[in-house]
């Protein structure tokens, strides 16, 4: 089992919301929202393959699915007759290729990133979603039709299949031809995205390749998914993301299995997920989408992976009053509220988590009064497992248990006992 030896967290600066302004040439430098199709009429979705999450979403309206276009932009595509000329030039990888057009309506201010930046609060519902190009560059008629390679950042990559696509873009599987190495291809628009300067970088990322570079820095953890590279383009973006395999949604592991999830698989995959959760706050970065369809599992190893960053943002103390991610793991103080934190929210949606993998449901309201008033209890659940779930399910923010003391819960302790 990974070690909890947290990392210390990385100071970022300049990292103040960027607006873009879509109808002048001056540059708006206060919150702009976006018009946001959202609404409450989509049903709930247990296996949505990616979430279309959304800074735009009222605490009485927090629908996990949205309306978004499906714009298609232009990219670099050359075939695959090995490297040639068809293959455009690029640039490296520290983003000294973007082009000035990137910036062209955005303004970024200059503030250190502390726990007393507020929580951005911009709608970001036109991040619609991006499909690859049809549309392939010059290349010989014998690959004509036949295969799609991309370039970014002089490696080329060979495009497959579709692997999921939601309000925040569309993941491709892919393999880098030097080395033949599987990767996944996430293509999102740019249209209305805040921009954001970190350390050790002189222009600024849209804000889900801001997050993915501080998560995924060294020393990197197995738990969280590693941006191999990334390019940004005026329109939109390409992340290329390692794709290991065998690796699955957690989602369809569990759908797969003929019985019930033993307490100790349970133990297995909420350990590395916490894991994963703390090391991310560490760094600076808050998930806000930790759910099974954003958790990838070996079937054979029990390996986890945390994935999907596009509902993300910025670690701060203060209250967000917008809420990104999924409507079924949603704080309950944010719908009574319209606020919520940080790690009590962390904690909500982890024991989401766990009460889905083990009760093969979300809790009911019923359930949640039984939480509250510690009398809920299920049949074929170990003790400290209910406790566990009690601790987190409170109603009440500051009566739930502290992320980082979730796993030297008694739950934990009786899983080392096994051993």
């Amino acid at each position: 089992m990974t070690s909890l030896k947290l990392q210390s967290v990385p100071r970022l600066t300049q990292a103040t919301v960027c607006d873009k302004a879509d109808s002048s040439d001056d540059v708006l430098q206060t919150t702009v929202c976006a018009t946001s199709d959202c609404n409450d009429g989509i049903p709930l979705a247990f296996l949505c393959p990616m979430s279309c999450c959304s800074d735009d979403v009222s605490p009485s309206l927090c629908s996990d699915m949205s309306y978004c276009c499906d714009d298609i932009f232009e990219a670099t595509i050359c075939g695959t007759s090995g490297y040639n000329d068809d293959i455009p030039a690029s640039s490296s990888c520290d983003m000294s290729y973007c082009s000035d057009d990137v910036l062209e309506d955005t303004v970024c201010t200059t503030s250190s990133h502390s726990d007393d930046i507020s929580p951005s609060s911009s709608c970001d519902m036109s991040d619609c979603s991006v499909d690859v190009p049809q549309d392939v560059a010059p290349q010989s008629r014998k690959l004509q039709d036949k295969t799609k390679v991309i370039d970014i950042n002089f490696c080329c990559y060979e495009i497959g299949s579709q692997l999921g696509k939601g309000g925040f873009g569309t993941v491709y599987a892919a393999t880098r031809l030097d080395d033949g190495l599987q990767v996944a291809l996430k293509f999102v628009s740019n249209r209305n995205k805040k921009f954001f300067i970190i350390d050790g970088f002189s222009r600024p990322f849209p804000l889900e390749v801001a997050l993915l570079i501080l998560a995924s820095q060294d020393p990197s953890v197995p738990e969280i998914v590693q941006l191999l590279d990334w390019r940004v383009e005026p329109d939109h973006y390409v992340l290329v993301l390692e794709h290991p395999i065998p690796f699955e949604e957690l989602n369809w592991f569990v759908l797969w299995q003929t019985v019930t999830m033993e307490e100790d698989v349970a133990q297995v995959i909420m350990h590395q997920a916490i894991f994963a959760a703390q090391t991310c706050c560490r760094r600076g970065v808050l998930h806000r989408d930790i759910k099974m369809e954003n958790l990838l599992i070996n079937p054979d190893t029990l390996e986890v992976k945390l994935i999907d960053f596009g509902c993300g943002d910025f670690l701060t103390n203060e209250a967000y009053t917008t809420y990104a991610g999924t409507r079924e793991y949603c704080p309950p103080e944010y719908l009574m509220t319209g606020k919520y934190h940080r790690e009590p929210a962390t904690v909500w949606s982890l024991r989401i988590l766990l009460f889905a993998l083990l009760c093969g449901d979300y809790p009911k309201i019923q359930d949640l009064k039984k939480i509250n008033s510690n009398t809920w209890a299920k049949e074929g659940l170990s003790k400290e497992c209910c406790d566990i779930i009690r601790c987190c399910l409170q109603i009440d923010p500051q009566q739930r248990i502290e992320l980082g003391k979730l796993c030297l819960h008694n739950w934990f302790k009786t899983a080392d006992k096994k051993k």
